[in-house]
């Protein structure tokens, strides 16, 4: 029993020696991933992570008493999903126009809709640490945006999809009916 003992600590020993030690590799850092998108005239980021497609500005069918940033609803990979005036939502318009340029598909649990923009850029990778939490004063909705970036000589505000989606007003999409008298009596 103790040659058996001996052999297995000879055997550890030998391999030990012969093993050569992992050298310690730094963890490669993540890089942020996103799109530039033009909405009320400001150019912003949109986080990739955030969208489930871009896609060329589907035909809208409108929905009668909406509010003014509801385009209405477009089919999409056979079903329907409603489509939402970039323009409109971030303040540009007062009522949306035609549907031109992009959508902006955006998936989160209990909703799913298509944002609509005349103009992206993208795709874009920045590193992470490039980004700070100041929002510039520029962005048209500062409470939806997380922080911001400089790219290409530009701050740019970065859009949180699960602020823009915690915003009561995208949670009554129903136009508010005008008071009459004979409802005041």
């Amino acid at each position: 029993m103790p040659a058996a003992l001996d052999a297995l600590a000879s055997l550890r020993e030998r391999w030990r020696a012969s093993v050569t030690p992992v050298p310690l590799v730094a963890p490669v850092p993540t890089p942020w991933r996103g799109v530039r998108v033009r909405l009320a005239e400001t150019w912003q980021l949109f986080p990739q992570s955030a969208l489930d497609a871009v896609i060329p500005c589907p035909a809208v069918s409108r929905i009668p008493g909406t509010r003014p940033f509801v385009m209405g609803v477009a089919s999409w990979q056979g079903g329907l999903i409603p489509v939402l005036s970039g323009e409109c939502l971030f303040g540009l318009a007062d009522a949306p126009g035609p549907a031109r340029g992009y959508a902006l598909v955006v998936r989160r649990r209990g909703f799913h809709f298509a944002l609509t923009t005349a103009e992206l850029r993208g795709p874009l990778t920045l590193a992470k640490e490039a980004f700070t939490e100041s929002i510039p004063p520029t962005a048209p909705r500062a409470e939806w945006c997380s922080g911001s970036v400089e790219f290409g000589g530009q701050v740019l505000a970065v859009v949180d999809i699960d602020r823009l989606l915690s915003d009561p007003r995208l949670s009554d999409t129903v136009l508010p009916r005008p008071c009459s008298e004979e409802s005041l009596s």
